[in-house]
């Protein structure tokens, strides 16, 4: 399970967009488990911590496919 989270502070300059991109600046963290206990129930809830050094950008991305997309196919 990999989550993406996005914290959307009240400054509107944390995002820019054309027809082509879309750049978030600073507001996107990640966090990913092996666990399927994470997920629980339908009525549960979880509480997780995600390290600040664990910020969504295009190099953490490519970290996160060739990591744990590889393990998927295995």
């Amino acid at each position: 399970l990999v989550l993406i989270l996005m914290c959307v502070p009240r400054e509107i300059d944390w995002i820019d967009f054309t027809s082509e991109e879309i750049i978030f600046r600073k507001n996107l963290f990640w966090f990913h488990t092996d666990s399927m206990d994470i997920l629980g129930n339908e009525n549960s809830t979880k509480t997780i911590r995600i390290p600040k050094e664990h910020r969504f950008n295009p190099e953490s991305f490519s970290q996160i496919v060739s990591e744990y997309a590889v393990k998927r196919l295995s």
